[in-house]
């Protein structure tokens, strides 16, 4: 099978992905749905709000603005809806809320995990990796680190986007302390690490420079002692 064919057919298993996970979630609604309808509403068998007072989030590469906006006002009609959702229904429905283009890119950005298998704080930390036009060096640098190879892709392809990849790293300005926090967080990569690992990636992408390594440290223990707690 050619490079071509290879590409198509793993375009093929995302799209079917996709329709799997959006139909998983209906069979959910209804399910629960119908439970309702035959028993007195449990919080834990609720259906999944649908938040209508909210439109879709579609991704526009000449406005990435948008989307940076966008999670607070999704964070609001939720909470009106319904105030007690518990972290993995957040999620599903954080995913509902995105256009097929960008839950395609999400679910590529979560592999080999399932988009449900995180945390709504790293779902949102991840689509601003992806999608927010404010990106700071960090996140080139983080996404460089992760950098793999497409199935199906070809070689010389693979070559231009490394090179890319590399001269967004910026590596003549990196210092000491950032290497230090990109190290910290790509050992993280436990499943009893999602957490902490969300709430680090989400700091550096918004601090970008600004924070210091230490910072992280101190952050990072008062967190696991009030959980702890």
């Amino acid at each position: 099978m050619n490079p071509t064919d290879l590409q198509s057919v793993h375009s093929a298993v995302l799209r079917e992905q996709e329709q799997r996970f959006v139909q998983l979630l209906d069979a959910l609604r209804v399910g629960r749905s119908t439970s309702a309808a035959v028993a007195p509403p449990a919080q834990g068998n609720l259906p999944l709000p649908q938040l209508s007072d909210i439109e879709s989030f579609v991704v526009d590469v000449e406005n990435l603005t948008l989307f940076d906006e966008w999670p607070r006002r999704f964070e609001i009609s939720l909470l009106r809806a319904a105030p007690k959702i518990n972290e993995k229904e957040k999620t599903m429905v954080l995913a509902t809320k995105i256009s097929t283009d960008a839950f395609a890119e999400f679910h590529k950005c979560c592999l080999p995990d399932d988009v449900i298998a995180y945390s709504y704080e790293e779902a949102v930390a991840r689509l601003h990796l992806l999608f927010s036009n404010q990106r700071s060096a960090f996140s080139d640098r983080y996404d460089c680190m992760r950098f793999t190879r497409d199935e199906g892709e070809e070689f010389m392809h693979l070559v231009n986007r490394c090179k890319a990849a590399l001269k967004r790293f910026k590596f003549e300005e990196l210092t000491k302390e950032q290497f230090d926090e990109l190290i910290l967080l790509s050992a993280l990569k436990s499943p009893t690490d999602k957490t902490l690992h969300a709430r680090i990636l989400q700091k550096l992408n918004q601090d970008g420079d600004q924070v210091r390594f230490d910072d992280i440290i101190t952050d990072c223990v008062d967190f696991l002692t009030t959980k702890a707690d």
